[in-house]
């Protein structure tokens, strides 16, 4: 089962306490880790990722997904994707 973690504050999150994190999730998701960092006015947010590949082994996969200005991390499956 995947891992996902999450920060919103009024302080950057420091790069040592993400790879703290991460590595803490490692046993949720071994086969990809990743994590997108933004800031809006004063607030930063942070959205880790640990990856299980069970279903889609393929790299576009990974997450946290960034399209434009929108970005996802969920730890579920989608039902019926085949359809």
């Amino acid at each position: 089962m995947c891992g996902i973690a999450g920060y919103i504050g009024v302080r950057p999150l420091e790069y040592l306490r993400i790879q703290m994190t991460l590595e803490k999730m490692r046993n949720r998701g071994p086969d990809h880790q990743a994590y997108n960092l933004f800031q809006h006015c004063e607030t930063y947010v942070a959205l880790l990722h640990s990856r299980l590949s069970i279903i889609d082994l393929d790299a576009r996969s990974h997450q946290p997904f960034s399209i434009g200005d929108y970005t996802l991390a969920f730890n579920g499956e989608i039902y019926n994707y085949l359809e």
